[in-house]
This record gives structure tokens, sequence and C-alpha cells, in this order.
């Protein structure tokens, strides 16, 4: 039975005129016209299961889920409106479920086993050995839904000139078919490596009698003042120590 507290938010005070408060979720209120609560009808509306959230299934797999959303409706003049999913529980109504399981049902492949006699004809199984009969059934796979292992290209060599690094790549476990997310489908894969080390290109020699590039060309030393004052570039070991003091 509808709680009166409940439903007093649908109705005038005064006025038998049905209308809902104002909801932020449920946009601009309604008004239904004159009626009593007894001609309210109140069902839950539902969306499409969403498709499953795991395509494939494997052996001890947990499968996906699929959701919906609801709605409770209430209807009176051949108007409807939708309001708080408590006003359809108060009355009576059993929300609907909004989530499921789906995706982990095993495969099978099944086959027929009679028992023949040397000329071919079909007898009682009783007259063969149950030890020695062939498997009727067995457990199969779609070769789409078999995991296998997606690696990203490798990263830079983290090593300066003349040392040594490593470099990375990203590394994912997809369905063979569809190359969607396979959660751990490929731990019976080989795990390719997703590093290793490197070493880092050779360090180029100083030549002192190649001039510097304009965006290396800056003083090293604290005393360029003092070299340039006594007029020390003219030698070419100050020259690039003190480049930019020396221009």
């Amino acid at each position: 039975e509808l709680k009166e507290e409940t439903l007093s938010t649908l109705f005038e005070k005064e006025e038998p005129l049905m209308r809902f408060s104002a909801d932020p979720g449920l946009g601009v209120p309604k008004f239904l016209g004159k009626g009593t609560r007894e001609s309210l009808e109140f069902e839950w509306k539902v969306t499409n299961w969403t498709e499953c959230s795991q395509t494939c299934s494997f052996s001890g797999s947990s499968g996906g889920y699929q959701v919906r959303s609801t709605q409770c409706i209430v209807r009176a003049n051949n108007i409807s409106q939708g309001v708080d999913g408590a006003l359809c529980e108060d009355a009576g109504l059993v929300a609907p479920p909004t989530i499921q399981r789906c995706g982990f049902e095993e495969s099978y492949q099944k086959r027929n086993v009679t028992c023949l006699l040397h000329n071919g004809s079909t007898v009682s199984p009783e007259n063969c050995d149950e030890v020695t009969k062939p498997r009727h059934k067995r457990e199969c796979y779609n070769r789409e839904c078999v995991g296998v292992w997606r690696t990203g290209d490798w990263s830079r060599c983290t090593a300066p000139c003349g040392g040594q690094g490593y470099r990375t790549r990203l590394l994912q476990c997809v369905w063979n078919g569809t190359k969607k997310s396979a959660g751990n489908a490929c731990r019976e894969q080989p795990r390719p490596e997703v590093v290793k080390w490197c070493d880092g290109d050779p360090c180029e020699e100083e030549d002192e009698e190649k001039p510097l590039k304009e965006s290396q060309c800056k003083d090293l030393s604290r005393y360029c003042r003092i070299v340039q004052r006594i007029n020390m570039c003219r030698i070419q070991h100050y020259r690039r120590k003190c480049c930019r003091s020396c221009q």
C-alpha cells in the first residue's frame, strides 16, 4: 500500500491536483490534472541490457557483466512522469535488477558413442566395456577467444653517451579476434620482456680547432672576465672556456 507521507508530495494540500515536486534529477514538474491517489499507476521502465563486458570466455574466467538503467514512472490521465524510485517501491513494485553476470559459459563439443558388434550392428551399451568407452563430450574454445600478448614499440635508450641504460615497452593481454583487453587470459602464454639493457652512442671527442655553435657558446669559468681583461682570449684553450666573453 502506498505510504501517505510519501505521496503527499504529489498533491496540493487543499485541492486534488496531482503534480510532482521539483526534483533536480527529474526535470520540470508536471501537472497531471485532477484525481485521487487511487488513480495513479506506477511502473518500472527499463532500458536494454548493454553488451557483455567480456566477449570471450576461457577456463577459469569469472565472466563479465551487463548493466541497464531503470526509471520509476507514474501515470494519470494519460500523462506520464518520471519520479524517484522509492515511489514505485512504496507502491509494492520490486525494483528490477540493473546488473547481471554474463560471458562465463563454457563451450563443449559432443558426439554420439554407441556399442557395436563386429558386423556393425548396434547393441545395448551393457555389452561394451565401460572402462574403454570413448569420451562423448569435450571442452572446446573459439580460436578468436584466445588470449595473446600485444607489445608496443621500444622506448628510446636512457643511456648517456658512452654509458649503459635501458629501453621499455608496453605489454597488454588481448583477445586474438577482437584485440580488446583480455585480463589474465594470457597467463599460460610465455611473457615477452618489457625491459632490456642498451648502450649509449659513443661520446664525441672535443675538437678544440672546431668552432663552437652559437647555442654552445658560453662561459665555463668564473674567471672569464679576467681572461678578457688580460687579453688571454688569443689562446685557443681560454677562447673555448670563455666563449661568450671572448666574442
